[in-house]
């Protein structure tokens, strides 16, 4: 009877230590962080863009991120970036690219990215390019920003996808993401 009990007690424990960890799992990656706008670049003369990225649990979308905003620097653009919440700007007008980041949880872009697309609300044909992060399984997740932006009548110009723990496929003959990401932003036409 004794170990009957004991059995149960930890069952019950391991029941709730899971119940704990898959909710901070679920619910942690959505929280909105807030961020100031950081400008990078200031004295840029090819363009303004404006990056907006979720940073997600790992630095994985941070620094895929960081390595996509270096390229664009490379090509001497005035960088804007920040995270999406309630307080980033909407105004989106005065720049000459949106730069849409997120990780993927659930098979699904993180939330508070969806969030920002909507309250943007009309992209006005303004060009995007969307840097999304996984695993390795971001199928539904790629749907799913298309979608956003396109209901939001946004012009996706390039959609780059790379993995955490998955191999990435060989582009600008690298397979490493942050070189990927970087290359990607020196090589991007949005003219």
């Amino acid at each position: 009877m004794i170990k009957k009990k004991k059995t149960l007690r930890i069952f019950f424990a391991l029941t709730i230590v899971s119940i704990l960890t898959f909710t901070f799992f679920l619910i942690f990656p959505q929280i909105e962080k807030v961020t100031d706008i950081e400008t990078i670049n200031p004295g840029g003369v090819t363009g303004k863009i404006l990056v907006v990225y979720h940073p997600g649990i790992s630095n994985f979308q941070k620094n895929v991120t960081r390595s996509f905003v270096n390229g664009l620097v490379e090509k001497d653009y005035i960088v804007d970036m920040t995270t999406p919440s309630s307080k980033t700007t909407t105004e989106i007008d005065r720049y000459d690219l949106i730069v849409l980041g997120s990780p993927t949880y659930g098979f699904s872009p993180a939330k508070p990215i969806e969030d920002y697309i909507k309250r943007v609300g009309d992209f006005n044909d303004k060009k995007v390019v969307v840097l999304l992060t996984g695993a390795g399984s971001t199928d539904e997740s790629i749907e799913e920003m298309k979608d956003l932006i396109e209901v939001a009548n946004g012009s996706i110009i390039e959609v780059l996808i790379l993995w955490s723990s998955a191999p990435n496929e060989e582009i600008y003959e690298t397979s490493d993401p942050l070189e990927i990401a970087y290359n990607s932003a020196v090589n991007l036409d949005i003219s």
